[in-house]
């Protein structure tokens, strides 16, 4: 297993692909761990703390996904 964590920011989410390799050409799980800024995922006005994290949470999930395994070029 390789385990990547990132804050969101862009250099941290660039590392992603780069480190997401070995586990491809080994055959080895990646686990990501993503800190959220609490004050920045409750910013949003008449947001409930819980409903935005939720919300967050699978944006991010996505992006994640998209960088742990891109699509082959065609």
């Amino acid at each position: 297993m390789i385990l990547i964590t990132t804050d969101g920011s862009e250099r941290s989410t660039n590392v992603i692909p780069h480190a997401a390799s070995p586990a491809r050409i080994c055959d080895e799980q990646v686990t990501l761990l993503r800190v959220f800024d609490p004050e920045e995922v409750a910013s949003e006005p008449n947001t409930e703390w819980p409903t935005r994290l939720k919300q967050e949470s699978a944006s991010v999930e996505d992006d994640m996904s998209k960088l742990v395994c891109p699509k082959a070029p065609r």
